[in-house]
């Protein structure tokens, strides 16, 4: 992850967590993987305020796309391992 990307870490325990509440009373959880590497639109809500925000050209660069598809594909790892793909839509 490069030093110009924002990282928040430590928070899957709490994710699973969660889950097992949901779990308790009958809800599903809709994980929202919500910004994308390489800052899908430039805003700070993309974990990433560029000079001029837009989404522009993000697609261009497979690498962007590339990490993108592979953080899903981690997560989608991850929830099975836990067993809480009964619970994440």
């Amino acid at each position: 992850i490069p030093e110009t990307e924002a990282w928040v870490d430590g928070q899957w325990p709490h994710f699973v967590r969660v889950c097992g509440w949901a779990r308790e009373i009958g809800l599903e959880v809709w994980p929202d993987v919500h910004t994308a590497p390489g800052s899908q639109n430039g805003f700070d809500n993309s974990g990433r305020l560029l000079p001029r925000p837009t989404g522009r050209g993000w697609s261009e660069d497979e690498g962007h796309v590339e990490r993108s598809l592979d953080a899903v594909r981690m997560l989608a790892r991850a929830v099975k391992k836990e067993g809480i793909d009964d619970v994440v839509t």
